[in-house]
């Protein structure tokens, strides 16, 4: 038994809730307040102690392996002196004291784990490096040694998109174990000398020209050219009919511009290929705001957009503006992403709702309801119901719930209180997924607005799906990839077609840009082959 020393403050228990937060990871057991891990063939039992951590056995090389695994080598104060000049990472230093993240000690192991979390949820990740470890590993008491490359290099394609993997992950990570790789040559930097480049042997092409496009002020006198692009524009972004402006009342605002804001066009060889109009501190605002910018279908990836801005500098500075505003439409993904790049940040959002929905909704103080099903794989109907008889009581109080026999082998749960409770409909299909040893799907409409499905596998759920992820409020950029639906993992476990769950299963930032949910979540379940009950 030894015992490691830690930088303190240093809070043992949230800092390694990663090894049980997202399903059982095999490779680093959580157990009876301790992680276990194999290390050179022997399980290593790491708990909590004064000052560091208590490892048990201990030599040097396991605790080489402890020190990496604990993320021991970080410089957290060099990090946290770093952090206090961005408000984002301070706030994120508060509210993590002695949070220390903890590392895979094992290049081949940080690899393969990279490669089975790309693009689905952590949940599904975690449930498909499991079963890698379970598979190929080598057990001891309570965890399981993460396999060795030369285990994995001998499987085949066939046995790792069995355990999840999608083919081309397979083929990643078989690659990998079959590279002439060192991966013990940590930092080749330190010892290889990098011989120069050679000369190129002709001359380098010449610098690509500027781009054969001119950029003019734009008159009154252009009032056809500027209605035409203006009729493109408006027929591209397909406004519904109650927030389209004609073409005179379009006129009034951009004339104005042409006299007294930032008014151009771009053109090429005598043809119009856009135009931006741009309010210098009016309406309100003490910015400079784009209004309208469009650039035609066959001249955009060439920098036209970025060109017709990049004029808006010179006047702002002219009329004392330090910001630049403009409105983007929320669908219009492509533009968002230029206008991110750009430095823009989003401040408000303009927000519509249909006269008869707000009237009904507004005289009502609760939300509108919420319905769902789960679907279990089994003909087994007596014992489902068992299970759910001895579960219910323990999720809380319920009116009323019905298990029902499917003719394609799934018994069905319906249930109030999961009708209303997302957690009670979540603990419930995890608690079936393990007391019956067999796949659970949950489907549910929420609040009359978006869809949802999980997906629960031997205890665990392994997927989960939500048809707009930013539906109860902002979430960074990966959080809300894990919402959408892993196409292979669906497939697997109800023999639904991948492409037609990626066609259907789709994502959207706002409900409207989707089928409505109802429709939507029997259409999902339809792809799996079941039927979802929500008739309610």
């Amino acid at each position: 038994m030894g015992l490691i020393a830690v930088p303190q403050p240093y809070d043992f228990e949230r800092s390694l809730d990663r090894f049980t937060f997202w399903g059982v990871d095999r490779a680093n057991v959580w157990r009876d307040g301790g992680l276990h891990r194999v290390v050179g063939g022997r399980e290593v039992r790491i708990t909590r102690a004064n000052g560091g951590v208590q490892v048990e056995p201990c030599d040097a090389a396991i605790e080489q392996v402890v020190r990496k695994l604990l993320g021991l080598e970080l410089d957290l104060r060099g990090f946290e002196a770093f952090a206090q000049g961005d408000p984002v990472l301070a706030g994120a230093v508060r509210l993590l004291p002695g949070f220390r993240p903890p590392l895979a000690p094992d290049p081949f192991e940080a690899l393969v784990s990279s490669i089975t979390a790309q693009q689905v949820s952590l949940h599904s990740a975690f449930a498909v490096r499991s079963r890698l470890i379970d598979r190929f590993g080598e057990p001891a008491d309570h965890a399981v040694a993460f396999p060795t490359r030369e285990r994995i290099a001998g499987a085949s394609e066939e046995e790792l998109t069995a355990l999840g993997f999608s083919r081309r992950k397979a083929e990643y990570v078989l690659g990998l174990a079959r590279a002439e790789l060192d991966f013990d040559d940590r930092c080749p930097c330190r010892c290889r000398t990098i011989s120069s480049l050679p000369e190129p042997e002709r001359p380098l092409p010449p610098r690509r020209a500027a781009l054969p496009m001119t950029i003019r002020t734009a008159t009154t006198a252009d009032r056809e050219l500027i209605h035409e692009l203006w009729e493109e524009f408006e027929a591209e972004l397909d406004h519904e009919p109650h927030l389209r402006e004609t073409w005179a009342e379009a006129w009034d605002d951009l004339s104005g511009t042409v006299h007294d804001g930032v008014a151009l066009i771009a053109e090429e060889d005598g043809r119009a290929l856009g135009f931006l109009f741009c309010v210098l501190g009016d309406r309100g605002r003490r910015t400079a705001h784009v209004t309208d910018v469009y650039v035609r279908p066959e001249a955009r990836r060439r920098g036209i957009g970025r060109a017709l801005l990049a004029e808006v500098v010179e006047p702002a500075r002219k009329a004392g503006l330090e910001h630049v505003s403009l409105e983007v439409l929320v669908r219009n993904a492509e533009a968002r992403r230029l206008y991110e790049r750009l430095g823009f940040a989003a401040v408000d959002m303009f927000m519509v709702a249909p006269l008869g929905t707000f009237s009904e909704r507004v005289g009502s103080e609760e939300r509108s309801r919420s319905v769902g099903s789960l679907h279990v794989q089994t003909d087994d109907e007596a014992g489902v119901e068992r299970a759910v008889t001895q579960f219910m009581p323990r999720l809380g109080r319920t009116e009323w719930t019905t298990v029902t026999s499917d003719r394609n082998g799934w018994v069905t749960v319906t249930d109030d209180l999961c009708d209303h409770d997302r957690s009670a409909q979540r603990r419930l299909g995890t608690e079936l997924s393990e007391r019956m040893g067999v796949p659970v799907v949950a489907f549910a409409v929420e609040e009359e607005a978006v869809a949802r499905f999980l997906l629960f596998e031997r205890g665990r759920m392994v997927d989960e799906y939500l048809s707009v992820p930013t539906y109860y409020g902002e979430l960074n950029k990966a959080d809300e990839l894990s919402l959408a639906a892993n196409a292979t993992l669906v497939a697997r476990l109800t023999g639904a077609d991948p492409a037609r769950v990626r066609a259907v299963a789709r994502t959207a930032s706002v409900p409207s840009e989707l089928p409505p949910a109802r429709e939507l979540i029997e259409q999902i379940a339809d792809l799996m082959h079941l039927e979802a009950r929500i008739e309610r």
